[in-house]
């Protein structure tokens, strides 16, 4: 059994304390975040700890460390982070859920976290530093490259190459053999379907409000009167 510390005192650190706690061998021991921000002196029922002097209490021979921060700064705060864990000698964590779909020979990355019905194709590839979350498709031959975030149901066909420091909103789409350049922001719902360029950001078509309430629609929202035979 692996012993783990995780770094940060947000929702997703709750969350992947319950996944490393149900669905890994690994065991969580506690929690560090840098001196300026430790407010509290336990966290899920573990303590918390300086990052600064972590490895003190902690030796990086004997534990590995998750950074589980999320895509603040185009994902760099995370990948600062990331290095320095790595700086101070820790292995760093990967999480596959037992729910994901992968295949033999699937390469993921070190501190790299792919959630539940997620689906990497096979002859995908997935970097380090990369959440993928919940229900996202990795075609085949696809690569997703260093410090990314695919949010919920990210749709990556088939050859597709995903450039650093990139992000994919919910429900977004890139077509097959495209390369989206580093530091790109997909948005929520969006398609590419051309080749991007660095630090470009993509937004879908916005909701259209209309003049009408909800209660105004009530005959359109609602079941038809069908009487049964």
């Amino acid at each position: 059994m692996a012993r783990v510390i995780l770094f940060g005192l947000t929702d997703m650190s709750e969350v992947m304390h319950f996944y490393l706690t149900h669905d890994s061998d690994h065991e969580v021991e506690a929690f560090t975040v840098d001196e300026k921000y430790l407010d509290q002196e336990s966290f899920c029922g573990l303590p918390v700890l300086p990052f600064e002097t972590i490895e003190s209490t902690y030796p990086p021979d004997e534990f590995e460390m998750g950074v589980l921060l999320g895509f603040k700064e185009v994902n760099r705060l995370r990948a600062t982070k990331y290095a320095e864990a790595k700086a101070k000698g820790y292995k760093m964590l990967t999480y596959v859920s037992s729910k994901a779909i992968t295949w033999p020979g699937a390469s993921i990355g070190e501190n790299s976290f792919i959630f539940e019905q997620s689906v990497l194709m096979p002859f995908s590839r997935i970097g380090n530093n990369v959440f993928v979350s919940i229900g996202s498709l990795v075609g085949h031959h696809s690569i997703i490259s260093d410090h990314c975030f695919l949010s919920a149901h990210s749709v990556v066909l088939g050859g597709v190459t995903i450039g650093a420091h990139c992000i994919l909103g919910a429900n977004s789409t890139i077509k097959d053999y495209i390369t989206v350049g580093d530091s790109c922001v997909i948005g929520v719902g969006a398609e590419i379907t051309k080749n991007t360029k660095h630090g470009q950001v993509y937004v879908s078509d916005s909701p259209k409000l209309l003049k009408w309430s909800s209660d105004q629609l009530k005959d359109w929202v609602t079941w038809p009167n069908v009487q049964r035979k």
